[in-house]
């Protein structure tokens, strides 16, 4: 009687518990509300949400090119909405079928999407983090999956029991690897109906192989990986500082530690300053990400929020706190390089399914893309970031006093 007495009458709506952007995305589809801005369409609902989260998930889409100033679905936005998916795992789908990553990228969606293969028995914990962390190869948890379930295909291939084998010795779910191959075909499905992917049904095994090979072209390359993962899970970031014992992790001025169950827990120095994670999730205390990659400031750069280059400071400001210190020649080159790519990328996503479009043009893009591309995947700015750059991270308070005291706009 006393559980049923503290009772709540009713579960609190989801709109009240969690993020709003998805149901941004989902308003903007709705006919009868297309002409109502977000606040007064959320205005309707029978339990309206808090205006200050209406307003930060709207900033939110505004800053991943979801939505434009006026509140409208970018060609970004509206495929984003049309995937049935988190946000986040929207457009790291989306990036990787744009930057020829598409099955690597895919696979790692899947695991986001579910639950990871790795598996971790109470008793033999140890024993199992000990045959898995061969897959660890580039300081990222969402590669070692990629790595796993690659090594998992090849011992497939062999034939017989020997993919089970495998997994019983490094502790892994086939289970789990199972339903990421199902899943993969699903999302493959998917971008192949907004025109991002070719449609594999009705192809013969040689073309569907060819199709494929060709839309993962580029999916062998770490760096590319990374720079992907970048553009999904921005602004998903934390900065890295070296650390007495271990490197000190910030998200602006809160500190934030990585959870065992990460291949990078404990990990003496990173390849990178920053790590870009999936979720963030407090436990005993403590602000933790269960599973993160080192990306570099290029990839920052390149796809997070717009940057904002201060020429006299020789800085660049990317979402009011990452902080990094550049010489003017070289984010005025980059801006550029950003810009260009992002103008590419939104004119292949408006002109996905127009099977009319311009092959000059079509050709030009994939020129440019493909420069790109190279210069990721060989690291070409990396170094010169890495040396110039004396990373620092101010206050979003501090940053907007920088910002209009001394630095020059956009």
């Amino acid at each position: 009687l006393r559980a049923t007495v503290q009772m709540a009458a009713a579960r609190t709506p989801e709109m009240l518990r969690g993020p709003l952007q998805e149901l941004c995305l989902q308003l903007r589809l709705a006919p009868l509300l297309s002409e109502l801005d977000i606040r007064s369409a959320f205005a309707k609902a029978i339990n309206e949400p808090p205006e200050n989260a209406v307003t930060a998930a709207v900033s939110s889409l505004q800053r991943t090119g979801a939505l434009d100033s006026q509140e409208q679905l970018t060609p970004l936005g509206r495929h984003l909405a049309m995937l049935p998916v988190e946000i986040c795992i929207g457009r790291l789908m989306i990036y990787g079928a744009l930057l020829g990553c598409a099955d690597s990228i895919l696979l790692i969606a899947a695991a986001l999407s579910d639950r990871s293969p790795f598996l971790a028995p109470l008793s033999r914990r140890d024993e199992a983090r000990a045959a898995q962390v061969q897959f660890n190869l580039s300081q990222s948890d969402h590669l070692s999956v990629l790595e796993a379930y690659n090594r998992w295909q090849a011992e497939k291939r062999k034939g017989g029991s020997t993919a089970h084998r495998f997994c019983e010795r490094h502790f892994l779910s086939e289970r789990t690897l199972n339903a990421m191959e199902e899943m993969v075909g699903q999302f493959w499905q998917q971008l192949s109906e907004l025109g991002l992917l070719p449609d594999l049904r009705g192809l013969t095994y040689e073309q569907r192989e060819s199709a494929r090979h060709n839309a993962n072209r580029h999916g062998d390359s770490p760096l590319l990986l990374k720079a992907v993962l970048a553009a999904g899970m921005c602004p998903n970031v934390l900065h890295v500082t070296p650390g007495k014992h271990l490197p000190q992790l910030s998200q602006q001025k809160q500190s934030v530690q990585i959870h065992p169950s990460s291949f990078n827990h404990r990990v003496a120095r990173f390849d990178a300053n920053f790590l870009i994670y999936h979720e963030k999730v407090k436990t005993t205390g403590k602000i933790c990400v269960h599973d993160c990659t080192a990306v570099t400031a290029l990839d920052l750069l390149l796809f997070a929020a717009e940057p904002q280059v201060l020429h006299s400071q020789h800085r660049v400001l990317i979402d009011g706190w990452i902080d990094l210190r550049i010489s003017p020649r070289t984010a005025v080159l980059l801006k550029g390089v950003r810009h260009q790519m992002s103008e590419l990328m939104r004119q292949r996503i408006a002109n996905s399914g127009d099977g009319g479009s311009d092959t000059a043009a079509m050709a030009a893009q994939e020129a440019v893309l493909s420069a790109i591309i190279s210069l990721i995947k060989r690291g070409v700015a990396a170094p010169e970031l890495t040396e110039e750059s004396n990373i620092s991270i101010s206050s979003k308070s501090n940053a907007t006093k920088s910002v209009q005291g001394r630095g020059r706009g956009r």
